[in-house]
Formats: C-alpha cells, sequence, structure tokens
C-alpha cells in the first residue's frame, strides 16, 4: 500500500512527479492509493492523475474526507473508490462550530451520504487514539450526525446522514474492500473467516440513541471463542 501525505494545496505539482518516479518502479500488482487530504479543497488533479497513470488493478482512497466537495473524489463513473470516513467528528463541536467561519467549503463536510448515493463504498474508522476506538459510536454519529448529547438538534448537516445499512456495510465488507480483503473477511459466507460479535440488542432498530451503549456479549474470531462477557 502507498500512502501519500498531502498537507498543503503548493505541495500537489511536487506530489504528482513523485508518485510519477513510484509508479514506474513498482511491479505490475495490486496497489491501492490512500491519499490523506485533510482541508483540502483541490484533489482532482491527484485524483485525475491517479485514474489516468494506473493501468493496473487499483484502488482508490482518499483519508479524512473531510471539507472537499465530495463532486472532487466521487465522479459518477468513478465507483471504485473507497473514502476512509471518521464519523464521530461530525458530531464534535470543534468541528461544527467552525461552519460559519468556513462557510461555502462546509457545502460537502462530511458527505457521507452524497458519497455512498455515487457508488463509493465507505472504509468506516474511528481514528483512534484521537477519538475512541467503538465502533458502535461511530454507527450513532453515522445515523445522527450529533455527539452524545443529542446536539446540535436535528443534525448537523443532516441530509448527510447515513442509513444503518450503510454504516454497518462500511465497518464490514466496504472496509474488507479498502484491504482487498474481501474473498476473507466482511460477510458471513461460506469459504471465509467466522469473524463476529453478538450484541446485545438489534442495533439496527433500537432508538439512535440507544446505539452507544450497546454491549458484545462475545467475539468469535475464526469461528473460535476469543471472548465472553
Amino acid at each position: 500500500m502507498i500512502t501519500g501525505v498531502l498537507e498543503c494545496r503548493g505541495l500537489i505539482g511536487d506530489f504528482i512527479t513523485f508518485l510519477e518516479r513510484l509508479l514506474q518502479a513498482l511491479p505490475e500488482q495490486p496497489v491501492a492509493e490512500h491519499l490523506r487530504c485533510v482541508g483540502v479543497p483541490q484533489t482532482a488533479p491527484l485524483d485525475g492523475f491517479l485514474h489516468q497513470a494506473l493501468g493496473i488493478d487499483a484502488l482508490h482512497g482518499v483519508v479524512h474526507p473531510g471539507t472537499q466537495q465530495s463532486a472532487h473524489f466521487v465522479a459518477g463513473e468513478r465507483v471504485d473508490q473507497h473514502p476512509q470516513v471518521v464519523l464521530t467528528h461530525a458530531g464534535s463541536r470543534g468541528v461544527v462550530n467552525q461552519h460559519p467561519v468556513i462557510g461555502m467549503r462546509l457545502a460537502g463536510a462530511y458527505a457521507w451520504h452524497s458519497l455512498a448515493e455515487h457508488g463509493a463504498h465507505l472504509a468506516l474508522g474511528s481514528d483512534f487514539p484521537v477519538e475512541a476506538v467503538n465502533p458502535m459510536l461511530g454507527i450513532y454519529a453515522a445515523v445522527t450526525r450529533q455527539d452524545l448529547e443529542g446536539w446540535p438538534e436535528g443534525g448537523w448537516l443532516p441530509e448527510e446522514r447515513m442509513t444503518r445499512k450503510e454504516a454497518l456495510l462500511g465497518f464490514t465488507i466496504d472496509a474488507a474492500r479498502a484491504g482487498f480483503m474481501e474473498d476473507a473477511v466482511g460477510t458471513l459466507e461460506p469459504g471465509k473467516y467466522a469473524d463476529f460479535i453478538v450484541l446485545d440488542r438489534d442495533i439496527m432498530s433500537v432508538p439512535p440513541q440507544d446505539i452507544p451503549g450497546t454491549v458484545v456479549l462475545q467475539t468469535r474470531v475464526g469461528g473460535k471463542k476469543v471472548y465472553e462477557r
């Protein structure tokens, strides 16, 4: 996996030159480029380069797609991208309170539902240790876009709330796809590892405010019980 860290728009040209040389030296094998683009609105030049330059089986991932317009990293024909999303940021007062300051750049902020509607497979995570590792907090944030106190009322940019199914897919099969592991994990079916947990409630039907308190009763890895409450 190639990881590129892009912190400034002024580095885009140099970064593309670096990638060109790096890709020329790689053997022909599946490669996943994950570009960390926090707060960078112009990822389109990089995305266009990667799409054209890679004549190999590649998955394209944008890490922390925060303030970019969703159109910059998802187009109708580009359904192979795997944005890596930190869900609890959208319920953070520190992020939400930037809305009046950043203005139009937040029109596509944390645009999870729009990304999913465009066909992107969101690989969801926690950004641990910056945020709590508990995925239930992420699922709660995905479907409410609120913090644990229910703020802001109605959710921040509520049109971008994910469905529970979208959130569940993001923590399972879509995350597996981002790591080329969809043939081994991500769903429970013959031929895959039997990795799963047993919960004390149905997170697909309980009220959203009950999701964060979900308790894991049992954990199985490869079918073997490794934890029981």
